[in-house]
């Protein structure tokens, strides 16, 4: 069963397919998808069907990954409601920071070096996301997603077991929370 779903808006560009193939690469549970001109809808219709629970769709800003809205599956009602806007200020995918690509089965999200409520906010919605738990250690998960403030921007790493930084690396400007 896959745990969310990772597409882009309409007519993406280079940079962004490369951000979302990475970003699905690091989480067995994530399913890339091309959304073409796949409405919200049939976009909820399908993650019905495949028993997938969120929904993560990568918006353009001048060519780079701008923002990132995260639904989820309302199956009552077969609609997607949005529960958080990420505004990204930049990013650095493993081939340009020469890390590698993650493949996590378990992840443990670490908070610790996180200060404000935002962050904290952050770290919880991406720990249901992943299936994952909130951890300081790294108790039997293959990994590690640490969100940590810095000045007025979070950000997203990940880690392997071993404390190597793998996948991509996300700085956040500003989250808006819908629920």
């Amino acid at each position: 069963m896959a745990r969310a779903v990772v597409t882009s808006s309409h007519r993406p560009s280079q940079r962004i397919r490369s951000f979302i193939k990475d970003l699905a690469s690091t989480f067995k549970g994530f399913t890339r998808i091309n959304r073409g001109k796949m409405t919200l809808g049939e976009l909820a219709q399908y993650m019905f069907t495949y028993n997938i629970g969120y929904a993560l769709i990568v918006n353009a800003y001048r060519g780079n990954p701008g923002s990132i809205d995260v639904y989820v599956l309302d199956e009552s009602s077969m609609d997607l409601v949005k529960v958080a806007r990420l505004w990204i200020s930049g990013v650095r995918l493993s081939r340009e920071g020469r890390v590698d690509q993650c493949m996590f089965g378990r992840v443990a999200v670490d908070p610790s070096r996180c200060f404000k409520d935002q962050c904290f906010r952050l770290a919880d919605l991406l720990a249901r996301i992943t299936s994952g738990s909130i951890d300081v250690g790294y108790s039997r998960s293959t990994g590690r997603i640490t969100v940590m403030d810095r000045e007025k921007q979070i950000y997203i790493k990940f880690m392997k077991e071993n404390g190597e930084e793998c996948g991509p690396f996300i700085k956040i400007s500003k989250v808006a929370f819908y629920q």
